[in-house]
């Protein structure tokens, strides 16, 4: 390997000043030796030892990334992200793929013994070349548990988020789900059918948590038995519309555009026809989506910006050297294609900005401030099937108040008249559900449970309830 030494002596110049050209020292350097050094190193082709240059800065101009799975459809994408920003700070990628879904299926989501029989060795080999900083990309949307001892090194969790001990960025799926919603009933549908994914996966109760917003908002009962669970499968959904068209639904909101092909050809079998008989929209964006006929409307996870902005607060924490904790949201962008639409043939526009809503935590876990943009986006908007996609540019914070530790109440719909409801809180107060109370809105009595804890907790409270046929109309909604 040629050094340094040896690019001095074949020039007739100093150390130092090899040295000086190839760092790009500010001190200045002639022209004409600038050129003589610029040659010989091409000449004898001599390249820099990073690792030995990144030991005397205390930097190695590389960073981590491990991810879950390369496989799946989320993950190129952010990693596309973190690479372009990365890129463009000069900075080099050591990538790590553990392939736990090729390895184990779904058979390690809560065995963290597989998951440390691969992430430790990967974690041991970016420690040994002494990575600046560590991004690890999750293949779905959960709480990890993983580095609670691993604090020496700047971490960013990307499509995951931790118990507010590591900086991480998600995708606001809750927001998705009620933009998407929102769409199909400004379409002039009111049977609304769902094909989730799995009951106990936070995609989809975030996603429901939207739908069963919107519904509210519209003035619309939420009916649990038009809500399917499909298990992410094309196959199942198949089954399920035919389950839902059989009850009378005017419009599907399925969860994910892979499972929208078993909708597809469900109603097709049935002899209906999609976009005319019945709506069908999806979630994602795949490029699948556009290959259905008719075009479908989906919407776009903002997954490059999730790894640009990964990559942005893992080098924000480098610059400082900081461990602080900055959980990121980002919103989807709903683009629109005719299968929504009401009447067919036509093409209308939803224009869902995309945003980012920070939270930063202090130094004592009790204590959080959280921030929400409020800026708007560039967005992109499918108008036309030809019509090219743009990317999209989270807008930047700004400080609002801390939200609510409880945000979480569950709504009783279609309870009768007040002597019903009232009756009806009282129970609930006596089952151990102190916050029951009856409530009238739009000239209807429900029953509201104020105060239900956490999201998880929410729906385990929701759960309790709908054992007793008499609470079915019951559904979690977020204040």
């Amino acid at each position: 390997m040629v050094t340094l030494k040896e690019i001095a002596q074949h020039c007739g110049v100093s150390v130092t000043t090899v040295s000086n050209i190839v760092n790009n020292s500010p001190k200045k350097v002639r022209d004409e030796t600038r050129k003589k050094v610029m040659e010989a190193i091409e000449e004898l082709g001599y390249h820099p030892n990073y690792f030995a240059q990144g030991l005397r800065r205390q930097r190695t101009q590389t960073i981590g990334v491990i991810t879950e799975d390369l496989a799946q459809f989320t993950t190129p994408e952010i990693v596309e992200g973190i690479m372009k920003y990365c890129e463009e700070k000069k900075y080099r990628v050591l990538l790590q793929n553990l392939r736990l879904y090729s390895r184990w299926q779904d058979k390690w989501y809560n065995d963290e013994t597989l998951i440390h029989s691969v992430l430790d060795p990967a974690m041991k080999e970016l420690v040994s070349i002494k990575a600046d900083g560590l991004i690890y990309i999750a293949g779905h949307e959960r709480e990890i548990h993983l580095f609670e001892e691993k604090k020496d090194m700047p971490l960013v969790l990307a499509y995951c988020c931790s118990d507010e001990s590591i900086t991480s960025v998600e995708i606001d799926d809750e927001e998705g789900g009620y933009q998407m919603v929102s769409y199909i009933l400004a379409q002039g549908y009111r049977k609304l059918g769902v094909i989730s994914g799995r009951a106990d996966n936070i995609h989809a109760k975030r996603r429901l948590l939207g739908c069963q917003r919107a519904l509210f908002e519209a003035g619309i009962p939420y009916n649990p038995s038009w809500v399917l669970d499909a298990n992410w499968e094309p196959e199942k959904a198949y089954t399920m519309t035919a389950k839902l068209v059989n009850a009378g639904v005017d419009a599907i909101f399925c969860m994910s555009d892979w499972m929208a092909g078993g909708v597809y050809n469900c109603i097709h079998d049935m002899g209906l026809e999609v976009g005319k008989d019945i709506a069908v929209t999806g979630f994602d964006n795949e490029k699948i989506a556009n290959w259905y006929i008719p075009k479908m409307t989906s919407s776009r996870l903002p997954l490059l910006e999730v790894g640009t902005e990964s990559a942005r607060l893992l080098f924000e924490k480098i610059e400082k050297q900081s461990l602080a904790i900055t959980p990121i949201v980002l919103k989807q962008n709903t683009p629109a294609r005719k299968t929504a639409n009401k009447q067919t043939g036509t093409q209308k526009k939803v224009v869902a900005p995309v945003a980012v809503r920070e939270v930063k935590v202090a130094k004592e876990p009790t204590v959080s401030t959280e921030t929400k943009a409020k800026e708007q986006a560039s967005h992109s908007v499918a108008t036309t099937t030809d019509a090219p996609k743009q990317n999209v540019q989270p807008a930047a914070a700004k400080p609002v108040v801390a939200a609510p530790k409880r945000p979480y109440h569950i709504i009783i719909a279609s309870v009768g008249t007040e002597k019903d409801a009232e009756a009806m809180a009282a129970q609930l107060v006596a089952k151990g559900f102190s916050g029951a109370k009856a409530i009238v809105g739009d000239g209807k009595m429900r029953v509201s449970i104020e105060s239900c804890g956490t999201e998880v907790e929410a729906y385990q409270a929701l759960a309790r309830i709908r054992e007793n046929e008499t609470y079915k109309n019951a559904w979690v909604l977020k204040k």
